[in-house]
């Protein structure tokens, strides 16, 4: 199954909590580009599947969080791939790594 880059319930939905800050998910937005990027530069890195397979869970966290459903399925696959012990992820990192291509674009029209 092939996820939206973006699911705009997910935004729709964070835009619509009021709080101190008028625009939560601008906030959110911007602790996800600060963080994303070091995640992504340690999936990258990281050789041993375990260390790789908790860096995609956890991108795969906030993406889900933000809304970037296809980035969120791409760390899923990786992740499963890791916990089960495959031996070449390699394709998986670069299905991620272009997720968040596609994120990093799309979060442009925000």
């Amino acid at each position: 199954m092939s996820a939206p880059v973006i699911d705009f319930s997910v935004v729709d939905d964070i835009r619509g909590i009021k709080g101190e800050d008028a625009d939560v998910y601008a906030e959110l937005l911007g602790i996800f580009t600060r963080d994303a990027p070091l995640r992504l530069a340690s999936i990258r890195a990281l050789v041993e599947l375990e260390a790789r397979g908790r860096e995609a869970h956890r991108l795969r966290g906030s993406s889900a969080t933000m809304g970037f459903a296809a980035l969120a399925e791409a760390c899923a696959a990786l992740e499963d791939a890791c916990d089960a012990g495959s031996a070449d992820v390699a394709p998986l990192v670069a299905s991620v790594v272009a997720a968040y291509d596609a994120v990093v674009v799309a979060i442009r029209s925000l």
